[in-house]
């Protein structure tokens, strides 16, 4: 006498259900935390360049100050060009 015993199918479905269930549900949380660091990123990416337009345009209104300010000296003091 031999006894085959089988599992029941209704509790392998659940089990497989289980198991896909949870591997889709780590896809997806892999995927959102992959999306939220490329997120991350990119806003310290666009902070820092956006950081370095402000300094360069920071930069060209000192010197369009500076040559201004030497234009309005030596348009007040006219000698002091041909001193040296």
């Amino acid at each position: 006498m031999q006894m085959k015993t089988q599992a029941p199918t209704s509790q392998m479905h659940q089990g497989m259900s289980l198991l896909i269930t949870l591997i889709v549900i780590s896809v997806i949380v892999v995927l959102f935390t992959i999306m939220a660091r490329m997120v991350t990123i990119d806003k310290r990416v666009s902070t820092g360049y956006s950081n370095i337009l402000r300094a360069e345009m920071a930069a060209q209104a000192g010197v369009a100050d500076a040559g201004e300010l030497l234009l309005d000296l030596f348009e007040k003091h006219p000698d002091s060009v041909t001193y040296w």
